[in-house]
């Protein structure tokens, strides 16, 4: 029998992912509970949706199947392969790393009885909420349920764990804006925070998402000074996405809808920006002097001459 210092030294050496291959996450199916303990804690949510569609039976063309032939023709053999489910449990859900990341959440799961027709109401409203259509699908969600990010079918592990650790941990800027988000999706006040606390995070996409949400609302539609510094912020995302064309486009498109609008000199100086940061020196340069002409002592045409100076100078 090995002496107690020798197993004390075992057990040390033991990566801890062995240590911890026993634990998983702990789902709760208790739609209400989730959501009450999430905005309680401010803790975001994680909604696993599986179901009796996740598998299929695939075919391997030209193999042999025992015996069998028709017409010289040989027939497929069809293997039973694990279903997208369980893979993503196996591979995924039930790796530590995982596991341990899953702790600052709040684990949702959706079982075989939404989709296979059971009028289970909890997981019902959650399936028709998110619009879920494929299965595995994992929603991450703000403590109030309002959808940050969705993984869809199968996804190795190292991407989900990036997907994971990508989710905000302190989510009480939100604390107003959340509720109001959740209660009135078309909130465009709560949208515009939401979105701005996105792109702080680094969640660019998301957060253009929600900026053009808040655009596509009536209250802004109505309201043309507060659609122009949406649409402005909007248009600073995107060129931090380096969507030049689309941030191009939109400040453009905006300053069109009343040439004589509030901030056409910021609206201006981001479409050359947009140009400019495409590699569109030629067009840049026509901005700036619309820029120029029509707003010679705004500190936006300073900075627009500063940068057209910059790029002349790199050779762009």
């Amino acid at each position: 029998m090995p002496r107690p210092g020798v197993l004390l030294a075992v057990v040390a050496l033991c990566p801890p992912a062995l240590a911890r291959s026993s634990e998983r996450i702990p789902w709760n199916r208790d739609e209400p509970a989730v959501f009450v303990q999430a905005g309680e804690h401010l803790r975001p949510v994680m909604i696993l949706f599986v179901g009796t569609r996740c598998g299929a039976t695939r075919a391997l063309p030209g193999a042999l199947a025992p015996g069998t032939s028709t017409g010289g023709t040989p027939t497929t053999t069809r293997v039973d392969f694990q279903d997208d489910c369980e893979l993503m449990e196996q591979d995924v859900l039930s790796r530590p790393d995982v596991v341990d990341a899953s702790a600052r959440f709040v684990p949702f799961l959706t079982d075989d009885a939404v989709m296979s027709g059971s009028r289970q109401e909890p997981q019902e409203r959650a399936l028709d909420r998110y619009a879920v259509t494929t299965v595995p699908t994992v929603v991450f969600a703000d403590p109030w349920g309002n959808e940050i990010i969705r993984v869809v079918g199968y996804a190795p592990w190292d991407k989900f764990l990036k997907v994971m650790k990508a989710i905000p941990s302190d989510f009480a800027p939100l604390v107003k804006a959340g509720p109001l988000t959740r209660k009135d999706g078309k909130n465009a006040s709560a949208l515009v925070v939401a979105a701005a606390f996105y792109d702080e995070n680094g969640l660019l996409q998301v957060s253009d998402r929600l900026f053009e949400r808040a655009l596509g609302t009536r209250q802004l539609k109505d309201d043309v000074s507060s659609r122009r510094q949406v649409a402005i912020a909007r248009g600073t995302t995107l060129l931090k996405l380096n969507r030049t064309g689309d941030a191009g486009a939109l400040f453009r498109d905006t300053l069109a809808e009343d040439e004589d609008g509030p901030l056409g000199d910021a609206l201006l100086f981001g479409w050359m920006m947009a140009e400019l940061q495409g590699g569109r020196l030629k067009e840049a340069r026509a901005v700036l002097g619309n820029l120029q002409k029509r707003f010679p002592d705004s500190p936006y045409t300073a900075k627009g001459k500063e940068h057209l100076a910059t790029a002349n100078a790199a050779g762009r």
